[in-house]
């Protein structure tokens, strides 16, 4: 992925220039996808901060990476680090993103609930 970046496309005739989106468009994809499974992998495993760091890279390219799974395991380790303030942005943008979903339903319950925690 990186030395892809470097390369500078405005050098790049039409024909190499399309060999080069679709490149790195692969390339990207690829990188996505065991980043995804890094940070699922690390959620799943308790370590919550290293999910946190891999999932808010996926995040940062793609917030519906995974209809939405990425977002709400990001929600979800912010939430398991005692994290509310970036956890409720995730769930909220899950809430708003993926309406009538479970991850939806389950999102709005820990809004409601860190609400309630907070008027306590």
């Amino acid at each position: 992925g990186d030395a892809l970046s470097s390369v500078n496309v405005d050098d790049l005739s039409a024909d190499a220039n399309s060999i080069y989106d679709t490149i790195n468009a692969q390339v990207n994809a690829e990188y996505m996808a065991a980043l995804y499974k890094e940070g699922y992998d690390a959620y799943s495993g308790k370590k919550y901060d290293d999910a946190v760091s891999a999932l808010s890279k996926v995040v940062e390219m793609d917030e519906n990476y995974e209809n939405g799974n990425a977002l709400y395991y990001l929600a979800q380790a912010y939430r398991k680090n005692e994290d509310m303030e970036n956890a409720k942005i995730y769930y909220q943008k899950v809430v708003e993103l993926y309406p009538n979903t479970e991850r939806a339903a389950n999102s709005q319950n820990y809004l409601d609930q860190s609400e309630t925690d907070t008027a306590r």
